[in-house]
Formats: structure tokens, sequence, C-alpha cells
């Protein structure tokens, strides 16, 4: 029978199959590495999951079998992003309720410009994502995606770094910045009090209840799936204000961190002066190095469980602020 209809039809009916399935393959390989992209990204520069110490070969195997788990699952992902934009529950979304890089860089921006009172439906929302013409056009569309993902493990990765320069301040105060250690996660050498806390950080992530670290991260990821849809162009500059805002919290904290023990090594240093001028038999020098070791161990041994508290505290923060400046509705 369908032999006969395809002589009929001159071929064109395989023709058309035939060029149907391509493309519906093309563009489930195109949807596959986009998202295979926007998980890599965190795999390149979040905590733990860019560490050295990880071959290579185990972090493209992960993000390769996650990327096959979301993107068969990609559409029930974006029906629960819907749900969750439409506030109003009347099963459309109104120009305040689609986020604003959505809005922003698809057609739909356009069409509420000429009409205020447009909505957007389930299946419109759904079929909004971003299908590459070109080379060009997929390359730019590959760029935003790993973006995505380098962003909120940066945000993360900016927090941990306040303990590594309240461990800086601390050997700078106890005269061991000199022995620095080599940081494999960032590549470089670190004094090793700063190594230490950074450490702690990195555990308290993996362990913080009432999640992992680990899988919050991940789950932020996933999160973006639900509103922002793949090869979406972002130009919202909400996230880099964020990651802005959170280099100055980072330092904020660290001298936080390390306010106890400089406020100790001042009082020290004004003890230490007036003792040498009082008895100038008295070597400063050699009698300070001890009793600045001493000091600093001690201070430093109170300071753990604070400094793990802040970062825990500060990491559900982060994700947070990331995502939402993702998804913000304008």
């Amino acid at each position: 029978m369908f032999e006969a209809i395809n002589a009929i039809s001159g071929n064109y009916l395989s023709q058309w199959a035939n060029h149907l399935v391509v493309e519906s393959a093309l563009a489930y390989f195109v949807t596959f590495v986009l998202v295979l992209l926007r998980i890599s990204g965190l795999m390149l520069i979040g905590p733990f999951f860019a560490h050295s110490s990880i071959p290579q070969q185990v972090k493209i195997l992960f993000a390769f079998s996650l990327a096959l788990i979301v993107t068969p699952a990609l559409q029930n992902i974006r029906e629960r992003g819907f749900e969750k934009l439409d506030i109003n529950r009347d099963g459309v979304l109104t120009a305040t309720e689609i986020p604003r890089p959505l809005r922003e860089s698809t057609t739909i921006d356009q069409a509420f410009v000429q009409n205020p009172d447009q909505v957007l439906t389930r299946s419109e929302f759904l079929k909004s994502q971003g299908i590459p013409s070109t080379l060009f056009d997929l390359a730019w569309m590959a760029s935003l995606e790993l973006a995505i993902g380098m962003m909120l493990g940066l945000g993360v990765l900016i927090i941990l770094t306040c303990l590594q320069m309240a461990g800086e301040s601390f050997d700078q105060q106890a005269g061991t910045a000199l022995s620095e250690i080599f940081n494999p996660a960032l590549g470089i050498s670190v004094s090793p009090t700063g190594q230490l806390l950074f450490l702690l950080g990195t555990t308290a992530l993996l362990t913080m209840p009432p999640f992992d670290g680990h899988l919050m991260m991940l789950m932020s990821v996933l999160d973006t799936f639900e509103v922002i849809p793949l090869g979406m162009t972002w130009t919202d500059v909400a996230s880099l204000d964020v990651l802005r805002n959170l280099m100055t919290r980072s330092l904020a904290l660290s001298v936080q961190i390390a306010a106890p023990l400089l406020s100790a090594m001042a009082l020290l240093s004004v003890i230490m002066g007036f003792l040498g001028y009082t008895v100038p038999q008295i070597n400063i020098l050699v009698l300070g190095f001890p009793i600045r070791a001493i000091l600093s161990t001690g201070i430093l041994l109170v300071t753990l469980s604070g400094a793990a508290d802040v970062i825990v505290d500060e990491f559900s923060i982060v994700l947070d602020q990331l995502v939402y400046s993702f998804v913000a509705p304008g």
C-alpha cells in the first residue's frame, strides 16, 4: 500500500518522511548539546565539581549522563515552570508574569509591545525555544548555555574565597604567610590557614542540611530549565549585578571572620610596643613570634565552627539570588 502511494506521489512522500526524521533527530541532538553545555558550565568552575582531583573523564561522563536524563524530561520540566510562573492560575502568562530575560530575548517581547494585553498560552510557552539556523547561532547559543552554568558555580566559589582571604589575614598576623600550600581547587598557592578554611568551607557545603550542597547546586541548574528555554539570548544584567554584590559580600565576610584575630593582634602589638619601651632589655622580636603563633592558633580554633555556619547560611542565599536573577519577572 505504501509503495503504491509513494509511486503515485513520485517519491515525494518518502523524501518528506526522510526530511522530517532528519530534522527531528537534528533538533533533538541540538537540544541535548545545549542541555549538556548548561550542566557542563557548573562542572567547569563550581566548587567540588571542578576540583582537579576528580578525573576529567569522570566529569564528562557525569555531565553526559545527567544530560541524557534531563533531555527526555525537558517537556515536563518546562510544564512545571509554567505552573510556577502562572501566579494567578488562569492558564496563561501575562507580561508581568514572564521572566524579563525570556521576554526580551524572543519575539514575545515584540508581541507585548504591540499589544500590552497579550498573553502567552501553555503551548506557546512550551514551544519557546531557540532553534539555531546557522553555525554562528549555534555557537552563540552554546556560549550562553555555558555561561548560565558557570555563573551559578562562580557565585558559590566567590563566597568560598572569603574563607581563603580570612585565612591569609590569619597567617599574615601569625607570621606563617611565607609557608604556602598549593590549592588544587583554584590552581594557586595559598597560605596554610587559607587552605584549611577553604577545605572547611568545601566540607561544610558537602554536608550541609537539609540537602547536600553539591545536590543543591545541581538542583539550581535544573531549576533554570523550567523558565529559561534553551538557546534563548540571555541579555539581562541582573545576574552580573548579583555577582558584583557577591564579591563585595565576600570581602566583608572575610573581614568579619578575621576580625577577632585582627583585633587581638592589634591589642598585642600595642602591649608588646609598650613592653619594649618600658623594658628595653626584652627582645620583642624573639618573644613576639611564639606569642602571636599561640594566640592565633587559639583564636582559629574558636573561629572554625562560626566560619562553617557563615558559609552554610550564605550558600543558600547565593543560589536563590542567582536563580532569581535569571528568572525574575519584569
